[in-house]
């Protein structure tokens, strides 16, 4: 399962053994394998003790290679299909143009950077429209929602802040989609774990779900 702390997404294996162990792969994934008998409150308090450790190991990651775009490649944005246009133009933000998105054309790393940032612009606007639409037809109120980059969920909630957190990359999903991650993260607001009041109350406010599920899984 995922855990959250703080800004991290941690991958958790609850156990019958006897000691914790962590770990960071070579992506940045944090693995964190404990015995059953841990709670919450537990793994808090060690993740605390190792938040320096982790700090460090995770500054250490050699540089990721930023993604080089191409003329004419395809970009998803909130479920359309356009095509990369670039142009010597100074833009401090890609452009929508019809079916295209208009680019400087610049080194990578900059190119990547302006392109999160129209999916950030893009997908804030939906979620700020569509989480107090389903929070109003659901009863279950989030005091905020945030946008982060998380390789390895779409989305979390802080059930005591009241806080759900949304993947960057859900940028690129169709609409219907990110609407079943709103779902399931404001369930999460009522039911903390994935057991089974949870989905019984993830059917209740969305009964197709599953479909939706398996088709932000397999997108």
């Amino acid at each position: 399962m995922i855990y959250s702390f703080e800004d991290y997404a941690i991958e958790l294996d609850k156990r019958p053994i006897k000691h914790i162990y962590l770990s960071i792969t070579r992506e940045g994934s944090i693995r964190l394998r404990v015995p059953k008998r841990m709670t919450d409150e537990m793994i808090d308090d060690f993740l605390r003790s190792k938040r320096d450790w982790i700090r460090q190991k995770l500054s250490l990651r050699p540089p990721v290679e930023a993604r080089r775009w191409l003329e004419g490649e395809t970009i998803r944005l909130l479920g359309q299909t356009y095509r990369l246009r670039l142009t010597d133009e100074r833009l401090s933000l890609p452009r929508i143009e019809g079916d295209m998105i208009i680019m400087t054309q610049d080194n990578p790393t900059p190119m990547q950077a302006k392109l999160e940032k129209l999916y950030r612009t893009e997908l804030k606007q939906y979620l700020d429209t569509s989480v107090p639409g389903y929070a109003a037809l659901t009863g279950l109120r989030p005091k905020e929602w945030r946008i982060k980059k998380m390789k390895t969920r779409w989305g979390s909630c802080n059930q005591t802040d009241k806080r759900l957190w949304f993947s960057l990359l859900l940028a690129e999903k169709d609409p219907r989609l990110i609407d079943y991650v709103i779902v399931h993260e404001l369930c999460h607001l009522q039911e903390g774990g994935h057991d089974r009041a949870f989905y019984e109350l993830l059917a209740y406010h969305m009964p197709d779900w599953a479909v939706r599920a398996e088709a932000l899984k397999t997108s």
